[in-house]
């Protein structure tokens, strides 16, 4: 269950990450600013997407009930 409720977090996080791309240019201080916060999104989901695929390889499976 645990490795479930973390795959549900990482696709969430990466969802918020998406969110930035959606934003006008006159919600950031400068162009700059704008660069740097997409690309901290960009890295973010690269990384959340590494320990979302290795938590579903590794735990993620269905409950059969038995032992």
């Amino acid at each position: 269950m645990l490795p479930d409720i973390g795959i549900m977090i990482g696709v969430y996080i990466v969802f918020r990450c998406c969110e930035v791309f959606a934003r006008s240019e006159s919600q950031f201080a400068s162009r700059g600013a704008q660069v740097a916060v997409r690309l901290l999104a960009v890295l973010s989901i690269v990384i959340t997407l590494f320990f979302v695929v290795d938590l579903f390889l590794s735990g993620s499976h269905p409950t059969t009930g038995l032992p």
